[in-house]
């Protein structure tokens, strides 16, 4: 794709309707894709996405960490994702270790990278009658900012 105009149609990716003025700030929420997708397609969001965002552009989502895509240990979350596999036809494909997220998006023009993993999304969001539920282990959300052109 070309940086020819202002307004960039991120066919490649599956935003194929979508179109991104480049000169604003974007937020892009990229939630409950990524354990779906071939390491080529995460690594051509992120392309279009470092390349075609405005000035402060940033990107939010969910990752699961490699450990889990292989059937290790199981998590009642994880087993209802490969159970539903089954009827959709999508497997759990990608993962990126919790502790290399961060030189992981720096290496594809990101910067600020925070990391939420299960510790903290615990902390964060269950507290009183919340408090018994569980994130599973090697489950994480990331946010990253598009660093400056």
């Amino acid at each position: 794709m070309s940086r020819s105009t202002s307004t960039a149609r991120p066919s490649r990716v599956g935003f194929s309707n979508a179109a991104i003025n480049e000169r604003l700030k974007t937020l892009f929420i990229w939630q409950g894709v990524t354990p779906y997708l071939t390491p080529q397609a995460v690594d051509d969001t992120l392309a279009f996405v470092a390349e075609h965002s405005g000035r402060g552009s940033s990107i939010i989502f969910d990752y699961m960490n490699t450990t889990l895509l292989s059937g290790a240990p199981r998590h009642g979350e994880i087993s209802n994702m490969r159970r539903m596999r089954r009827l959709s036809g999508e497997g759990l494909a990608f993962g990126i270790p919790i502790d290399s997220i961060q030189a992981f998006l720096e290496e594809r023009g990101f910067t600020q990278v925070k990391n939420a993993d299960h510790v903290a999304l615990e902390k964060a969001y269950f507290s009183g009658g919340s408090r018994p539920r569980k994130v599973a282990d090697g489950y994480a959300i990331a946010s990253a900012v598009v660093r400056p052109r």
